[in-house]
C-alpha cells in the first residue's frame, strides 16, 4: 500500500545524486559515521562559480536553475530519534541570507541497511537563534515535527570506506500536493564523501510526468568549509 501525506512542493526536504543497485549489509556503527561525517558548515558556491552563463541562479519556472546555499549541519543525539542525527538549515546565498529550509535527518539501522528518515518543523522559532540550538535539540520531540510515513526512508549503500550513496524511491514515497491536489511520488538522490555532499530531490505524478526538479539542473554541490 502506497503511504499519502498531505505537504506543499514548497516544503519538500531537498535530496541528491546517486543510482539505484543492490545495497550492501552494514553493522549498526556505519549509521553513526554517516551521521557525523555529513556535520559542518558546506557551501556550493564553488559550483555556483563554474555555471554556464544559460543557467540561472535563482529558481524559474522553466529551464535550468541552480541558487546559491550555505548548510549548518549539527550532529545531535537524542533517544527519540535513532542512533544519530543531523540538524541542518540552509541559508541563501550565504551564511548571513535567508532562511530557506531547516531539517532533521535521522540515521539507524533498519534491515541490516543505513536507513535515514526525513522531518520538518511545525515552528521553526526555537532554532532562530544558533545559540539555542544545542538546547532545542536535546528536548525536541515528534510533537514539533512532520513526520514522513513510512516507504519514505532513504537506504543508503557504502560505496567505500567514507563514501556512501543514498536513494529515496518516488514509487514507494507518495504525498498529495497541497496546491494541486494531486498525487506525487518523492524522489531523491544523495552522495556523501569525503568533504562532500551532493544533493537532489523530484517529484513525479502518477502518469509518471516530471512535477518538478529541485535543483532544476543537475544536482547541488556541496564542499565543507
Amino acid at each position: 500500500m502506497k503511504a499519502r501525506h498531505k505537504l506543499s512542493l514548497v516544503t519538500l526536504a531537498l535530496l541528491l545524486s546517486g543510482c539505484a543497485g543492490p545495497l550492501t549489509a552494514v553493522p549498526a556503527v556505519p549509521a553513526r559515521q554517516l551521521c557525523e561525517q555529513i556535520s559542518g558548515n558546506f557551501s556550493n558556491a564553488a559550483q555556483i562559480d563554474t555555471l554556464s552563463p544559460s543557467v540561472s541562479r535563482k529558481p524559474v519556472r522553466d529551464g535550468e536553475w541552480i541558487d546559491q546555499q550555505y548548510g549548518r549541519f549539527v550532529t545531535f543525539s537524542n533517544p527519540t530519534f535513532g542512533s544519530c542525527s543531523v540538524f541542518f538549515e540552509w541559508r541563501s546565498p550565504d551564511r548571513d541570507g535567508s532562511v530557506t529550509r531547516r531539517r532533521v535527518w535521522s540515521f539507524d539501522t533498519a534491515d541490516q541497511r543505513v536507513a535515514m528518515r526525513f522531518y520538518s518543523f511545525r515552528d521553526e522559532s526555537a532554532f532562530s537563534n544558533r545559540d539555542n540550538w544545542p538546547l532545542a535539540l536535546a528536548k525536541l520531540s515528534p510533537a514539533q515535527l512532520v513526520s514522513y510515513p513510512f516507504g519514505c526512508e532513504i537506504f543508503f549503500e557504502q560505496v567505500a570506506p567514507r563514501a556512501w550513496r543514498g536513494r529515496l524511491n518516488d514509487m514507494t514515497c507518495t504525498t498529495t500536493a497541497q496546491r494541486s491536489g494531486k498525487e506525487i511520488g518523492l524522489g531523491a538522490e544523495i552522495e556523501v564523501s569525503p568533504g562532500k555532499l551532493v544533493y537532489r530531490e523530484q517529484g513525479r505524478y502518477a502518469d509518471g510526468t516530471l512535477a518538478f526538479t529541485v535543483p532544476g539542473t543537475a544536482s547541488y554541490i556541496f564542499l565543507k568549509e
